[in-house]
């Protein structure tokens, strides 16, 4: 519930601030996940550990990165775990990217930027292809690469054009992949016109 005063007054009354739950969460999940910045920093202040690691692999700042809680993973101040992948690959960067919490992105200060998930995806694949253009611009600011592939041939703009999020077509300009085709022959165009995306039709001729 955020109660950072609660903490330390359990903590003085000889609480035991590690335990897991049936999840195999500590306090510091639930504080992560629910974005409650001030009782983490009690929690570090108590002697708690912020390194821990659910039954999924994830750290403290996946659970920020994918529920948008940047002020969690600025009050973390671990880079290591900011690195640090879970048992899909993905380093918190990949779910920030996935569900769009460009601030996130801009909290981990390049931190896993460039890393690929078991699917060889990087963060900016899942941002491309997910329309979150916002995410695009934040991990463009952080330094990250933005013409990675998946595979040899398919670009973000393939991604991004092929689910029709025109926005990310605006967001990518500048990278000199606009015209690079796929392992069929195709360009980004071609995957907006077949299914259909004539906003980003317009986006593509406006580059």
């Amino acid at each position: 519930q955020g109660h950072a005063q609660c903490v330390s007054a359990l903590r003085q009354g000889g609480a035991k601030l590690y335990y897991a739950d049936n999840h195999g969460r500590q306090p510091a999940c639930w504080a992560a996940q629910n974005g409650h910045a001030k009782v983490l920093t009690t929690l570090r202040q108590e002697g708690a550990r912020l390194d821990y690691q659910d039954k999924r692999g994830n750290t403290l700042a996946h659970l920020a990165a994918q529920n948008g809680h940047a002020q969690c993973i600025v009050a973390l101040r671990q880079q290591w775990i900011f690195i640090k992948k879970n048992h899909d690959g993905c380093v918190p960067a990949h779910l920030a990217a996935q569900y769009g919490h460009a601030q996130c992105i801009d909290a981990l200060r390049k931190a896993g930027m460039n890393r690929e998930n078991k699917d060889g995806w990087v963060p900016a694949q899942e941002a491309a292809w997910n329309g979150h253009a916002g995410v695009l611009t934040a991990l463009r600011r952080q330094g990250a690469r933005l013409d990675c592939k998946v595979g040899v041939y398919v670009t973000l703009v393939h991604l991004a054009a092929h689910n029709g999020h025109a926005q990310c077509i605006h967001a990518l300009r500048g990278i000199g992949i606009f015209n690079k085709k796929n392992y069929g022959g195709w360009t980004a165009a071609h995957l907006a016109a077949q299914n259909g995306h004539a906003p980003c039709i317009d986006a593509l001729r406006e580059v």
